[in-house]
C-alpha cells in the first residue's frame, strides 16, 4: 500500500508541475502577446519612422529611409533595408549607409510610460560609402557626410551608453578624378562605436581587397580609438594595416602628379597616434613589402625593384609643427640603415634645428640589384656618412654642424645587355662639411686613367646657400672612354627631359625664380682641369689638355683651353649667362689638321688611313625650362675629310662583305684614293637634318641628305654609284637607326643586306 501511496504522490507532482510550467508558458506567451499588442496600439509604424528619422536628422543632420519598422518581443525597433543619405537629404540620391537589416536598442522601461529612447544601433550586412566629389576638398567632403558643428554642441549626458555597432560591412571609400575613378573596398567588417561619460571610443577590424594588383593578396585591418573630454580632450588612436594593395595610390599621383611615378607592392603599418593638448605623437613601424616603383614617363623603367622597406618611427608635434621632437626614425632593410634623430624649436624668440643622422656600411652594389635611379646605370663599391646639423634660423648662423661622407671603390657602370661599360671604377671620396666650410677629395683609378678631384668651398650663408668654390681636377692619363661616354649620356638625357617637358604644358616660372637659378646665381665656382693625356685605343693620345671654367655671378665661362696632337689646332668655347629669366648658352669648338695617318697607326688599326679632317660645332639656345632647349635651339655639326686615303679599313671590309651576295659588286671600296667626305648636321628647333653627306673617290660616289628624329632615328635616302670594273653601278642605299648606331642597307626588292654600325661603346 506505501508504495502505491507513494506511484500516486509521484504522478501528482509530476502533474502539478508539468500543468505549473505550462501555465508559466502561457503566461509568457500571453504576456509577450498582450507586450506585442500593447506596442503595435502604442507604437505604430508610422510613428516608429517618424521617431527614427526624427533623431537622425536632430543628431546627424542625415534623412533616412526604409521598409518597414516595427518593435519586437525585447522591445527594439527592427528595420528593414535601411537607408542613411550622405548629406542632409536624398535629392543627390546618394547613400552613406544601406544595411539590410537595422536594430534599434530601445531603452525597455521607457516604453511603458510612452517614451521612446534610442540607447545602441545594431546594422547587419551594411554598405557604407564615402565618395569624395571632383573639385571639392577632403575637409568639404568629410564636412558634408559629418556635420562636425552639430557633433561638437552633441549632449554628451543624453547620449552616454550609447552604443552603434556594424556586423558583416563592407566599406567603400570613392574618389572621382579627371580621367578616373578609384574604389577601395573593405569587408567582413565588424565596427563598434561606444559614448560613455567621459569618452567616446571605436574599434574597427576587417580585411582588404586588393586594387589593381594581381600579386597582392587580401589585406586585414584593426583601428581602434578614443577621445577621452574628462578635463582635457585626448585623443587616442590605434592602427594596424597588413598587406594594403598600393597600387590604389597610382589614381592620386596621376591626378596630382607629385612625380612621375607609379607605386606597386603591399603596406602593412603597426602605429599608435595620440594627441593632447596641441601636442601630437606618432610611434610605431611601417613594412613595405615588394616595393616597385616604375617611372611613368615613356618608355617605363623600374626605379625600385622589389624592395622590402621597413620605417621605424618615434616623434612629438605640436599641431602647428613648430616643436618636434624626433625621438627615433630608422630606415632600413637588408642593404642599408639610416637613423636619425633631433629637435625642431620655433616660437617668437628662436628658430633653431638640431639633427643627426647615421648609417651603416652600404654595398652599393646590392643597393643597385634593387634601385635603379638612373637609367641604364649601375653602381658598386660602399658608402658610408653619419653626422650633425645645428642651425640657428633667426641669426642664421650654423653652430656645431659637422657631416661626413665616405664612398670606397665606387664605380659607376652603364648597363648594356650581356656586358657593362665602367664610366668610373676604384673611386674613393671624402666628403666633410662643418659650420663654414666643405671639402671634398676624390681618387679615380681605371685600367687606364687616374682622376684625382679636390674641391673647397668656403660657404658664406646656408640659407640662401651662397659659397666661393675652388675645383681642381688633374690626371696623368685620361682614357677618352670616361668624357665620351659621360657626355652621350648626360646628352641623352636632356634631349629626353626635354621631349617630356613638351607634354607639361605651359610653365610661367621663369629661371631666376627656380632653386636651380638661385643656386647657381649665389654661388661662384673655378674649375681647373689638367690631363696630361687622353688616350685612345692603342698608343694614340692627345696631350695637354687644360682649360679654365668659370662660373661667377650667373657667367659661366671658359678660358684658356688647350689639347695638342696629330699636328691639330684645337679649340673650344665656352659662353652662358645665367643670371636672368631667360638664360643662354653658347658652345663652340674646332678642330682643324686632324692628321689621320699619325693617329690611325698609333692606334693600331689594321689597314692603312690617311689624310687631314677638320671638324667644327656651335649650339646656342636661350630657355627657362627643358623642353626650350629644343624649341629655342640651333646647332651645327661640321666633318670634313680632304686628301683622305683608306685601304681595308675594318668598315671598308665589312662594306663589301654587305655588298657580297647581291647582283652588286663594290671589290673597288677595299682602296679609296683621292676622297673627300663631307659631312654636315644642322638643328632648328625640333627640326634635325643631315643637309649633307658627301663621300667622292675614283671608286664611290655617294651623296645624301635626309631627317632625324630623336624617336625616330636616322632617315636618309641615297643612289651610291660604285665602280664595278670599268664602269659605274648605282646602288640603292637606306640609312637608318640611332645617330650614334646607324645602319647602312640595300634599298632593293632583291636584297637586304645590311651594315650597323655602334659609336655608343667606343
Amino acid at each position: 500500500m506505501k508504495n502505491i501511496s507513494n506511484k500516486i504522490i509521484s504522478r501528482i507532482k509530476k502533474k502539478y508541475v508539468f500543468l505549473s510550467i505550462s501555465g508559466l508558458i502561457l503566461i509568457a506567451i500571453a504576456f509577450l502577446v498582450l507586450l506585442k499588442l500593447l506596442f503595435i496600439v502604442r507604437f505604430s509604424e508610422k510613428d516608429l519612422k517618424s521617431d527614427i528619422s526624427i533623431f537622425f536628422k536632430n543628431n546627424l543632420n542625415k534623412a533616412v529611409k526604409f521598409e518597414e519598422a516595427y518593435i519586437d518581443f525585447s522591445g527594439n525597433i527592427i528595420a528593414t533595408d535601411f537607408n542613411v543619405s550622405e548629406s542632409s537629404d536624398f535629392n543627390d540620391n546618394l547613400s552613406l549607409v544601406k544595411a539590410k537589416k537595422a536594430v534599434f536598442d530601445l531603452n525597455f522601461f521607457r516604453l511603458f510610460i510612452g517614451e521612446i529612447k534610442i540607447d545602441g544601433m545594431d546594422l547587419y550586412d551594411a554598405d557604407v560609402t564615402f565618395f569624395k566629389r571632383y573639385g571639392k576638398s577632403y575637409s568639404e567632403n568629410l564636412s558634408q557626410v559629418l556635420d562636425l558643428e552639430n557633433l561638437k554642441i552633441l549632449d554628451r549626458q543624453k547620449f552616454s551608453g550609447f552604443r552603434m555597432r556594424y556586423y558583416d560591412a563592407r566599406f567603400f571609400y570613392k574618389e572621382v578624378f579627371k580621367e578616373s575613378e578609384l574604389q577601395v573596398e573593405f569587408y567582413d567588417i565588424y565596427a563598434r562605436l561606444s559614448i560613455d561619460d567621459d569618452e567616446i571610443s571605436y574599434r574597427i577590424k576587417g580585411k582588404i581587397k586588393p586594387y589593381k594588383s594581381k600579386l597582392i593578396k587580401k589585406g586585414n585591418f584593426f583601428l581602434k580609438g578614443a577621445l577621452c573630454y574628462e578635463k582635457a580632450a585626448k585623443i587616442t588612436n590605434e592602427i594596424e594595416i597588413e598587406n594594403f594593395d598600393l597600387t590604389c595610390v597610382n589614381e592620386f599621383i596621376r591626378e596630382h602628379r607629385p612625380a612621375d611615378i607609379l607605386l606597386k607592392g603591399g603596406g602593412s603599418a603597426d602605429l599608435k597616434i595620440t594627441s593632447e593638448k596641441g601636442l601630437n605623437s606618432i610611434k610605431g613601424q611601417v613594412e613595405l613589402n615588394n616595393l616597385g616603383v616604375v617611372a611613368s614617363l615613356q618608355p617605363q623603367r623600374d626605379l625600385v625593384m622589389n624592395e622590402n622597406l621597413n620605417v621605424a618611427i618615434d616623434c612629438d608635434f605640436s599641431d602647428e609643427f613648430k616643436n618636434i621632437n624626433l625621438r627615433k626614425f630608422k630606415v632600413y632593410d637588408d642593404i642599408f640603415k639610416i637613423t636619425a634623430s633631433g629637435a625642431y624649436k620655433c616660437n617668437d624668440k628662436t628658430e633653431k634645428l638640431d639633427v643627426s643622422i647615421k648609417s651603416n656600411k652600404i654595398d652599393l652594389e646590392d643597393f643597385s640589384s634593387t634601385y635603379k635611379p638612373f637609367r641604364d646605370i649601375a653602381f658598386r663599391g660602399a658608402l658610408r656618412f653619419e653626422g650633425r646639423i645645428n642651425y640657428d634660423f633667426k641669426s642664421n648662423v650654423s653652430g656645431g654642424s659637422d657631416l661626413s661622407l665616405t664612398l670606397k671603390k665606387f664605380g659607376i657602370i652603364k648597363e648594356k645587355p650581356g656586358r657593362g661599360d665602367a664610366l668610373i671604377t676604384d673611386a674613393e671620396l671624402e666628403f666633410k662639411l662643418d659650420d663654414k666650410s666643405m671639402k671634398l677629395g676624390s681618387t679615380v683609378k681605371t685600367e687606364k686613367s687616374d682622376i684625382s678631384i679636390n674641391a673647397d668651398s668656403v660657404v658664406k650663408s646656408w640659407i640662401p646657400f651662397n659659397s666661393d668654390t675652388e675645383i681642381k681636377v688633374r690626371s696623368k692619363i685620361l682614357e677618352y672612354r670616361i668624357p665620351y661616354l659621360g657626355m652621350a649620356y648626360f646628352t641623352d638625357m636632356l634631349i629626353g627631359m626635354a621631349y617630356e617637358d613638351i607634354k607639361r604644358g605651359y610653365e610661367d616660372i621663369f629661371f631666376l625664380q627656380k632653386p636651380l637659378g638661385k643656386i647657381i646665381n649665389g654661388n661662384n665656382i673655378l674649375l681647373d682641369f689638367t690631363a696630361d693625356r687622353l688616350a685612345f685605343p692603342g698608343k694614340a693620345s692627345m696631350s695637354n689638355i687644360k682649360f679654365m671654367l668659370s662660373l661667377k655671378n650667373g657667367m659661366l665661362e671658359m678660358k684658356d683651353f688647350n689639347a695638342e696632337g696629330y699636328e691639330s689646332k684645337c679649340s673650344l668655347a665656352v659662353n652662358c649667362g645665367f643670371n636672368r629669366d631667360y638664360p643662354y648658352i653658347n658652345l663652340k669648338g674646332s678642330a682643324k689638321g686632324f692628321n689621320l695617318e699619325g693617329f690611325f697607326r698609333d692606334a693600331g688599326f689594321k689597314g692603312g688611313l690617311a689624310g687631314k679632317a677638320d671638324f667644327d660645332f656651335d649650339y646656342e639656345v636661350t630657355a627657362y625650362r627643358m623642353l626650350q632647349l629644343i624649341e629655342n635651339s640651333k646647332g651645327n655639326v661640321n666633318i670634313a675629310l680632304n686628301n683622305f686615303f683608306a685601304e681595308n679599313t675594318e668598315f671598308q671590309r665589312k662594306l663589301v662583305e654587305m655588298f657580297n651576295g647581291t647582283d652588286y659588286r663594290a671589290d673597288s671600296l677595299r682602296k679609296m684614293e683621292n676622297a673627300s667626305v663631307s659631312f654636315s648636321f644642322s638643328q632648328m628647333g625640333e627640326n634635325f637634318f643631315i643637309k649633307t653627306f658627301n663621300v667622292r673617290s675614283d671608286g664611290l660616289n655617294l651623296g645624301a641628305f635626309g631627317r632625324y628624329g630623336y624617336q625616330s632615328g636616322l632617315d636618309l635616302q641615297s643612289n651610291v654609284s660604285v665602280k664595278a670594273g670599268d664602269r659605274f653601278i648605282t646602288v640603292p642605299l637606306k640609312i637608318d637607326g640611332k645617330i650614334l648606331s646607324p645602319c647602312i642597307r640595300i634599298n632593293d626588292k632583291k636584297s637586304k643586306n645590311s651594315l650597323c654600325l655602334d659609336f655608343e661603346k667606343p
